[in-house]
């Protein structure tokens, strides 16, 4: 649009040539160009995510389901989503300094609502305990894993095993950069227990090992977990582009591409276990 406006400008200019030399009309001009920069930035943003399939991935699809979700979602709303990725940690920490617009996908905790801004939920899954195939550890009360020790990656929430620490029924003893570290320690016994949804954690079982043959799940699922884009609440105008996020979500459910997207990626990771 800025371009058709300077194609204009030019063609005024071989129009009539003597009103840029009228008193202020430069300054005038600067302004205006200026401000419809600014506008146009606006419109550009830009996200951070890391590795966690099939909802985000460098290597995925589309980058991943939730990834398509969030670019289609802003594109609605005349908005171009810039999506990179870095280590969760970076991504994190990069968002808390501003660099990026947010970052996705997201659980809610205490710590996190105290500092960050959310979006509407991208998806909702189910996470489990995972643990090694010959285990013998059962899952039918909470009491059933006292004295186990989990995996959590290092920047991930404790939202799904908070209950169970505050018990003191388990203790996490290992922080790893990632959810298949994780996987590798269970298999090595330097943990019991991995809380994952299970559609992910599949997929990394997979992509790390080449086979699910080593691993289970135990017992009921854990409290049902949400995803979200993540806005520091110091980012100017974090409430009103989520806002601008939360209609163009509407809009893909409301048209059914919601749907397609989910149910695309979804079949994608079938037959993982």
């Amino acid at each position: 649009m800025i371009a058709m406006q300077l194609m204009q400008l030019m063609q005024a200019y071989k129009d009539s040539p003597m009103l840029w030399r009228k008193p202020g009309f430069c300054t005038v001009l600067l302004f205006w160009l200026v401000c419809n920069w600014v506008i146009a930035s606006d419109k550009n943003l830009y996200l951070v995510t890391g590795d966690y399939p099939p909802f985000s991935g460098k290597q995925l699809p589309q980058g991943g389901m939730t990834t398509e979700i969030i670019i289609k979602a802003f594109q609605q709303m005349g908005y171009l989503a810039n999506i990179e990725y870095e280590p969760w940690k970076r991504g994190f920490t990069n968002t808390q300094k501003l660099l990026y617009f947010g970052t996705f996908p997201y659980v809610k905790d205490l710590e996190r609502e105290k500092l960050f801004l959310f979006s509407n939920p991208l998806y909702s899954s189910k996470p489990y305990f995972f643990t090694r195939q010959d285990s013998n550890i059962t899952y039918e009360k909470d009491e059933d894993l006292q004295g186990l020790t989990a995996c959590v990656p290092i920047g991930y929430s404790y939202r799904e095993i908070q209950s169970f620490l505050d018990k003191k029924i388990i203790t996490v003893e290992m922080r790893p950069s990632n959810d298949a570290a994780c996987f590798r320690a269970l298999k090595k016994g330097r943990a019991d227990l991995y809380a994952g949804n299970d559609i992910t954690g599949w997929e990394i079982v997979k992509k790390t090992f080449g086979h699910t043959n080593d691993f289970k799940t135990v017992g009921k699922a854990l409290k049902t977990a949400s995803y979200y884009i993540i806005v520091d609440k110091q980012h100017p105008n974090g409430r009103v582009l989520l806002d601008i996020f939360n209609q163009g979500l509407g809009e893909l459910k409301s048209k059914g591409i919601y749907q397609e997207i989910i149910h695309r990626h979804l079949n994608n990771t079938q037959g993982s276990h």
